[in-house]
């Protein structure tokens, strides 16, 4: 059976958002990217969001424009009932959407998304310009889990109550690859540029109920992403284990090649 991703992406067929079949295969490192099984043989993504002009569709529950779930057809909704959206602009030749804290609050939100889930992995490209929530929950970001860019530092609260952190090997404004894993028989690890850089095999705390929330936490500006987010992806894997080795090192490779992520 096909993965979705090659049944992606989609065209209206009527008013009422039915879609109808893909009407162009997936490029070669996207398809490779939707390889990832979990242990039942399903997909092991759940959410795929990119700042790709062709996932910009009309919402028919909503009446507004909002990007489309790049893997399973669903919409990102956004946090302003004004449908405001995050500008998207070039960089290095692939779009990007642009995050200004100060001026707005908003973030992706997709419907149902939950983090309550004995495992599962985040990669994302950003960066950053100050300290921003790149991934967190709303709850405000004060529980499990959550991602979080400092200049220097990836940090996340998966798995426990109090932060962990590791360096990225980057300083504020460089792009980033960075992600964390999360298993309750493994623990939490957290990952940049294609490398483990922190693990935590105690953390082990399965997250509260809390809503997923792409681009920030709340309503403050320390609350949300200032920066470029690139593309991110949401598991329910964990990758890291070892027999997701090959696929979480291709996957990394694919990405940093795609949007320039030096090593």
């Amino acid at each position: 059976m096909p993965n979705i991703i090659e049944r992606l992406p989609f065209v209206e067929t009527d008013a009422a958002g039915v879609f109808g079949p893909a009407v162009a295969t997936a490029a070669a490192w996207e398809a490779e990217l939707g390889r990832i099984r979990n242990d039942a043989n399903e997909s092991g993504i759940d959410y795929w969001l990119q700042a790709d002009a062709d996932w910009l569709k009309s919402n028919p529950a909503t009446g507004r424009v909002e990007w489309r779930d790049r893997w399973n057809g669903g919409f990102f909704g956004v946090s302003q009932a004004s449908g405001v959206l995050p500008a998207v602009v070039d960089s290095d030749g692939r779009g990007a959407f642009q995050f200004v804290s100060s001026v707005n609050s908003i973030f992706f939100q997709p419907a149902g998304a939950k983090f309550n889930k004995p495992a599962f992995s985040m990669l994302f490209v950003a960066s950053a310009t100050a300290t921003s929530y790149l991934v967190g929950t709303d709850d405000g970001g004060q529980q499990s889990p959550s991602l979080l860019l400092t200049g220097t530092t990836i940090q996340t609260r998966a798995g426990g109550d109090a932060t962990m952190s590791a360096s990225h090997g980057k300083v504020a404004g460089q792009k980033v690859l960075v992600g964390m894993t999360f298993d309750q028989e493994r623990g939490t690890s957290l990952r940049a540029n294609g490398k483990e850089v922190g693990r935590d095999a105690t953390r082990k705390a399965l997250a509260a109920q809390n809503n997923i929330r792409i681009g920030g936490t709340g309503t403050s500006a320390t609350a949300r992403l200032n920066g470029l987010l690139h593309m991110g992806l949401i598991f329910n894997v964990d990758i890291s284990r070892p027999e997701h080795a090959g696929y979480l090192a291709r996957a990394e490779a694919l990405l940093m090649q795609r949007f320039s992520v030096a090593a």
